[in-house]
């Protein structure tokens, strides 16, 4: 570590040597100047010369020793006195001695300072000496009071010198502050991608302990960022297997959502057909009471026309029975008229013997005899043909009797079964309407279902809507995550570039 001090130091004093060669060769230049005042050239030219040599000899050789500053102070401090001695010693060249000083300072070397200070107060005791003596030299361009001059010259060098000497001593700290700073960042950053944090800064005060300060406060935050790294990276494993968790959940949820709207739909469109059915059916079933209506109509009827059948049977039947009855009595008046018949006949071959017995007075009586016994036989052919017909008559007529009789059974048969028919007609119709009741029930009911279904719908569909904004947030979860990943990676690859000391157990 010392090494590392000590190189910065020659650094440092390689380039004061380097500036104070500048300005050892800008004040040579400015005694050149100064030479054309009193044709000084010879002096300006052999001095000036040997002392800038003294200086490029001294940077070339010594510029990284400890003994440079010193040995530089004194060759500035020569060359302010040639300048002094070139103006013939006016007052305002001696402001160069402080100027000079001040610049001595970029060494930040109390001996710098001190070399200096004691050449010029040399230079002036002994300027003063000779130029009072009569001796070619030049302190300042009148003696009167020189020693007084002498005295408060050297009160100003000598303050001015306490006070550098304490800038310095100031100044060498901070920069030694500085040093140990450089060479721990340069420990810290060393190693190229590397922030060294276990590094030992001297407990020193000042910038040093608020630096250490500082290094202890990174060092705790670059532990706290590890621990919320592995804490990031812990929750983003935790968050990334929710996100494939709930991932998975939308997943079959949406499934079983697009289950649900499939269900949903089938049952609203069965709902749907069930109504249009039970609709068509109470159409049916009206149209059905209104037949069963028209065939209670038709049946209470067809009572009605069996009972007046009936009873126009039973009429007829009688009316059949009173024919029956005139034809046997009219057969009966055949039976008298074919007696009279057979008698007038008898009769009328008595008259026409007696007739013939009579002879020719019998003969027109026998006429009128042959053509009664001619209207007899007439007469008895033609009740003969009478009574056949009466006969077959009172057959036909006892004939339509019975099939009265049995049309009246049956019309009594036909008007019960009607009445059997109106009673069944009349019990369908109920059931029928009762039917019809029931089915205008199921018809609201489905719907009121078929409603229900397509609320059910809208909801699936709305539910639908929600479950893609789920899908997007999750998708966003899932960008989201990743990068968390990235950023979790950034961190760890930053907190790489971070060394940490070990924690002592």
């Amino acid at each position: 570590m010392m090494s590392d001090k000590d190189s910065l130091m020659r650094a440092r004093l390689e380039k004061a040597n380097a500036l104070m060669l500048w300005v050892m060769g800008l004040s040579f230049l400015f005694s050149l100047y100064l030479a054309s005042w009193y044709g000084m050239w010879g002096q300006a030219l052999g001095f000036g010369l040997v002392l800038l040599a003294l200086a490029a000899l001294l940077r070339s050789t010594l510029g990284r020793h400890r003994a440079s500053g010193p040995l530089m102070a004194i060759l500035q401090m020569a060359m302010v006195a040639l300048q002094i001695h070139l103006a013939h010693g006016l007052i305002e060249i001696h402001f160069g001695v402080f100027v000079m000083l001040a610049v001595l300072t970029v060494y930040r070397q109390i001996e710098t300072l001190l070399s200096g200070a004691v050449t010029i107060a040399l230079h002036h005791l002994l300027f003063c000496l000779l130029q009072a003596e009569g001796y070619p030299v030049w302190l300042f361009n009148h003696m009167g009071n020189h020693w007084f001059t002498v005295t408060l010259h050297a009160a100003y060098v000598v303050v001015e010198t306490i006070v550098l000497v304490t800038v310095a001593l100031q100044s060498r700290q901070e920069h030694l502050q500085g040093d140990l700073l450089s060479e721990t960042s340069q420990a810290m950053t060393g190693q190229q991608g590397v922030i060294n944090l276990d590094v030992d800064v001297p407990p020193l005060t000042g910038v040093l302990k608020r630096f250490r300060d500082l290094i202890s406060a990174l060092v705790s935050l670059g532990r706290s960022l590890v621990r919320e790294k592995e804490a990031l990276g812990q929750l983003n494993q935790d968050l990334v297997r929710q996100s494939q968790l709930i991932g998975q959940q939308s997943q079959a949820s949406a499934q079983a959502l697009d289950e649900l709207a499939g269900a949903v739909e089938e049952m609203s469109a069965s709902a749907n057909h069930i109504a249009e059915s039970a609709e068509q059916a109470q159409r049916f079933v009206g149209e059905a009471v209104t037949q069963q209506q028209q065939a209670r109509a038709a049946t209470d009827t067809a009572a009605s026309a069996s009972v007046e059948m009936r009873q126009q049977i039973g009429q007829t039947a009688a009316l059949l029975g009173d024919v029956n009855q005139a034809s046997s009595a009219i057969s009966k008046v055949l039976d008298v008229i074919t007696e009279i018949a057979d008698k007038t006949n008898l009769l009328a071959l008595n008259a026409a013997i007696e007739a013939a017995r009579a002879g020719d007075l019998g003969r027109g009586f026998a006429v009128v005899a042959d053509e009664v016994r001619a209207l007899a036989a007439q007469t008895q052919s033609s009740t003969g043909e009478i009574a056949n017909f009466i006969s077959t008559l009172q057959q036909k007529v006892a004939s339509s009797v019975n099939a009265m009789r049995e049309c009246e059974k049956k019309a009594g048969l036909s008007e019960e079964a009607a009445l059997n028919v109106a009673e069944r007609i009349n019990a369908s119709q109920q059931t029928l309407e009762l039917g019809s009741n029931q089915i205008t029930q199921v018809a609201s009911a489905t719907h009121q279902q078929h409603q229900l279904a397509q609320g059910m719908a809208g909801g699936a569909s709305e539910m639908r809507s929600r479950q893609q904004q789920i899908d997007t947030a999750i998708q966003a979860l899932d960008a989201l995550t990743r990068q968390i990943s990235e950023q979790e990676q950034n961190m760890a690859r930053q907190l790489g570039m971070l060394y940490l000391p070990r924690l002592s157990n």
